[in-house]
Formats: C-alpha cells, structure tokens, sequence
C-alpha cells in the first residue's frame, strides 16, 4: 500500500496550494522571530522546508537511507518482515486534520506572543 506524504495544507488557517519558496521563507522568518532572532538562518529555513512539506526525522527516505546496506556484505544474511501498518480510515484522517489544527494554532500563538515580547536588549 502506497503511503502518501501530509505536509500542511494551510497556513495561519489559509489554503497554502503548493509549497515554494516564499511559502519557506515566510515560515523561516515566523520561526526565526519565535525564537527571538531578527534574522532567519539555514536551520530555520530547513526546518520550515520539513515543516511544510510533512517531513519529520522519521521520515521513510531516511529510514531507507540508513537501511541501505554496503555492497561488500556478508552473503547468505537474511532479511527482516516490514513493519505491518493498518490501513487508514476516516476516523484517523479526522484525528490527523485536528492535530494538524492545534500544531497550527500553537504556533500562531507562539508567534503572537514574541511580537508581543517585543525584542530583547
């Protein structure tokens, strides 16, 4: 069964169509300002870029990459089962769109409140 990568459909509660740069830059900024810096750095744009495209550190490219074995490997290993994953089902869907919701809400919060801090000296 083919698994299809969520990223976020809107941002600040608006349809975001499809993600590009400005999309990343936009959220590298909200980030940067969350964290209480002026400027938004590399991390915070590959953050951003994860973040809108649904990406996490468990994502399955990378459970790939670091599956991949060498080429000069003992021959005659075995092999392991795939993890078993239920099939969705509208009630997980539902339960998925208002985590998604509330993650959404979290960080307009945390962005109204830096602007709200004000900047440190």
């Amino acid at each position: 069964m083919k698994t299809r990568n969520s990223g976020k459909i809107s941002n600040h509660f608006t349809g975001l169509g499809t993600i590009n740069e400005e999309n990343v830059a936009q959220r590298a900024r909200e980030l940067a300002q969350i964290d209480g810096r002026s400027e938004h750095n590399d991390a915070d744009s590959s953050a951003a870029k994860k973040e809108l495209l649904g990406l996490s550190a468990s994502s399955a490219a990378e459970k790939t990459i670091a599956a991949v074995t060498r080429w000069d490997e003992e021959p005659g290993t075995c092999g392991r089962q795939a993890p078993v994953e239920a099939p969705s089902d509208e009630q997980t869907v539902a339960e998925a769109l208002v985590r998604k919701g509330v993650e959404e809400a979290a960080h307009d919060q945390m962005l109204e409140g830096s602007k709200a801090a004000g900047p440190e000296s």
